[in-house]
């Protein structure tokens, strides 16, 4: 039977769930640099990015004019470009997007919930942290593989002693290696093979994805997948997880406490998640040859990989992520967070994409991946109060709503049937249709709603409480490559933004409520 949820010691923290995967001043993008056939060394000292020739990364623009990021009503997917060819000894390599959340941890429960993930000769995709100062605080790499692979590789990546015993009556995983340390056994890690080929690659992706687990205390590091169907209630059903109903991890790794030499607590700190797609590089390319692949003659496998890559676009078609939401948890008993929960869901037909709202470019990094540390700083540790997901908004601690307005970041439905979502702290471009003074939201969502069959109907409101509310036809942005329909949301404290969920735009100017 199901433990009460209520009795879980993990609360959420952070939620990038299900619509706003792409939260204001949540998540960065990086660019690389160098190009194919180089060597530049990171200004910081970093090793230089030998590992990803074959990726560029690309900034928000590009990733927006490429359509490598979409939104749609409750999922987001991150791709590649599968259209252009490349010249493999000239260009910057073929453009690929890595996310990174700007805010660090240290320890939590990761959740990611998936339908799809990239595979295919030449793909090296990885849902992964890391900290500050590679290898000193540490790299968990929950997601990796390459090219063809079948069954996932569960990783971690430290400084000097840490060892992990690698018992196999804790854990349904086969364990490859049991020293961290990136110096041993050429950087693989102590790695862990999955048992089963059901949560990686094209087997993942025909059985429609799953959810990946990972629990990270100061005793151990646990990761587990389940099948799309079969998560454990504490997930499906809730926000509040509980690993005892988990079953036996696929990858454990005891520290010092049970049995290893690794001191978790020294090694892993002040992580950042990563989500990104990378080509060839050190791990893709150089089994390349080993991996059933093209070979190109007169070429060894890392340089079939590359030029591959760059002259293959579709081959690519399915290289893409499509997620559900990824949350973070951490221990009720300990809950300051290095920054404050965030949420944000662009608006959108059912099925039609959004915009994505990113704003930040850093550089990036190399070693086992790109390592190079974000240009901005994590912000100062601040205490979170504990807070309901429906609560969750952007840039602080919620206001609490009254019993009868609209949370934030919550979708409401009027008197109608019309279907708005709200968004804290948020404005939205657009033609303003009337301004009126009203002291509740739920006035102006319904003076909106009036206007909706109108030849240029309300599509959102921007409401300042107690004051007054903006009607608005809500606009795009054309410079970022956004189509029309794609409300473009913007960071505004103080202000409510409610967006309709049922707007349809055929072409510029040409936006009408469907029905």
């Amino acid at each position: 039977m199901a433990r009460d949820s209520r009795r879980s010691k993990w609360s959420l923290v952070r939620s990038i769930n299900p619509l706003p995967f792409l939260p204001f001043h949540s998540i960065s993008f990086f660019r690389r640099l160098s190009a194919i056939g180089t060597s530049i060394e990171d200004p910081k000292g970093a090793p230089p990015p030998s590992d990803s020739k074959g990726t560029g990364y690309v900034d928000r623009p590009s990733a927006a004019r490429g359509q490598l990021i979409r939104t749609y009503s409750n999922r987001i997917t991150i791709g590649v470009d599968s259209t252009h060819a490349y010249n493999p000894t000239r260009s910057a390599g073929r453009p690929s997007v890595r996310l990174e959340n700007k805010h660090s941890f240290t320890r939590g429960l990761y959740v990611l919930s998936l339908n799809h993930m990239p595979y295919g000769c030449g793909t090296w995709p990885a849902f992964w942290s890391v900290g500050p100062k590679w290898p000193n605080n540490g790299e968990i790499d929950i997601i990796e593989g390459v090219n063809t692979a079948h069954r996932n590789t569960f990783a971690l990546h430290t400084a000097r002693n840490c060892k992990v015993p690698g018992r196999r009556e804790l854990q349904s995983g086969t364990q490859k290696t049991t020293d961290c340390f990136v110096d041993a056994n050429y950087n693989s890690g102590c790695a862990v093979e999955a048992p089963g080929p059901f949560g990686y690659g094209k087997t993942l992706n025909d059985n429609k994805g799953g959810t990946y687990v990972m629990e990270w205390t100061s005793r151990s590091i646990r990761m587990w997948f389940f099948r799309k169907g079969s998560e454990p209630a504490s997930i499906a059903k809730g926000n509040s997880p509980d690993p005892a109903q988990f079953g036996k991890p696929l990858a454990n790794y005891q520290g010092a406490g049970g049995g290893g030499s690794c001191d978790i607590n020294a090694h892993f700190r002040d992580h950042r998640i990563v989500i990104d797609t990378t080509f060839c590089g050190d791990y893709g390319g150089n089994v390349y040859a080993e991996s059933g692949c093209p070979m190109k003659k007169g070429l060894n496998g890392y340089q079939s990989c590359v030029d591959y890559v760059a002259r293959n676009p579709g081959a690519f078609k399915q290289a893409y992520w499509d997620i559900n939401y990824l949350k973070v948890f951490q221990l009720k008993q300990t809950s300051a967070a290095q920054g404050k929960a965030l949420s944000l869901r662009p608006a959108a037909a059912p099925g039609k994409p959004n915009a994505a709202t990113v704003n930040r470019i850093a550089p990036a990094r190399s070693a086992t991946k790109d390592h190079t540390e974000p240009s901005a700083q994590p912000e100062s540790p601040a205490t979170l109060d504990l807070i309901p997901p429906s609560d969750l908004r952007i840039g602080g601690a919620p206001d609490k709503p009254t019993s009868s307005e609209p949370p934030c970041d919550a979708t409401h439905t009027t008197s109608s049937g019309t279907l708005y979502h709200t968004y804290c702290d948020a404005t939205v471009d657009g033609s303003t249709l009337k301004t009126l003074q009203t002291s509740t939201l739920n006035h102006c969502i319904a003076e909106c709603d009036a206007l909706g069959k109108s030849p240029h109907p309300c599509t959102g409101v921007v409401y300042s409480p107690s004051t007054t509310c903006e009607l608005r036809h809500t606009a795009w942005d054309d410079q970022v490559g956004v189509r029309p329909g794609m409300a473009m949301l913007h960071s505004e404290a103080g202000s409510v933004t409610a967006l309709r969920l049922d707007v349809q735009c055929e072409g510029e100017g040409s936006c009408k409520a469907s029905g």
